[in-house]
């Protein structure tokens, strides 16, 4: 995007200050609504809950409600709906401030003493990090009608490709 494209000719030169957006209460009283989310459809994400280690999951439509995460009236994300990672996989909607954005740093081989469960959510974590949304998207079994093997064959085709990749 450059000055010049800007079709308002009070701001299309790059010497002009930019526009004044509106304040909040302006975009209310218009009827918008503003929502607060730093974390998309399909985000990989990890949800500290008490007495749990942080959990990786995916952030997927529940195939009951069709959407993701809910609002409240203000705009700001109330929960997300979160298909957990692990053998097997698990759902719920999760409040938001328990959700996070998934750390690389968390590696399954640093992983002491936890069962066998846990390490296998964050063997496919690391598995789907450099995954597209879209992509994980395509491992959520319990948003879609099919069953848990089918998933767990495609994160292997997928974790096959990236193998293949990384050596070229």
């Amino acid at each position: 995007w450059y000055c010049v494209m800007n079709t308002d000719s009070r701001y299309n030169n790059c010497s002009i200050s930019e526009e004044d957006f509106p304040e909040e209460s302006q975009l209310h009283q218009c009827g918008f609504k503003i929502v607060y989310s730093q974390l998309p459809l399909g985000s990989l994400v990890l949800v500290k809950l008490q007495n749990w280690p942080s959990w990786p999951g995916i952030l997927c439509p529940d195939r009951f409600k069709g959407k993701y995460v809910t609002y409240d009236p203000d705009g700001n994300v109330e929960e997300y709906h979160i298909e957990f990672l692990g053998d097997p996989h698990s759902r719920s909607w999760i409040k938001a401030t328990f959700v996070g954005h998934y750390s690389i740093t968390l590696k399954p081989e640093k992983c002491k003493n936890k069962k066998k469960w846990y390490k296998s959510a964050l063997q496919e974590a690391y598995l789907l990090y450099g995954y597209s949304h879209e992509q994980r998207l395509e491992m959520c079994c319990l948003s879609k009608q099919q069953d848990k093997s089918k998933t767990y064959d495609k994160v292997a085709v997928l974790a096959k490709k990236g193998k293949q990749i990384s050596k070229n």
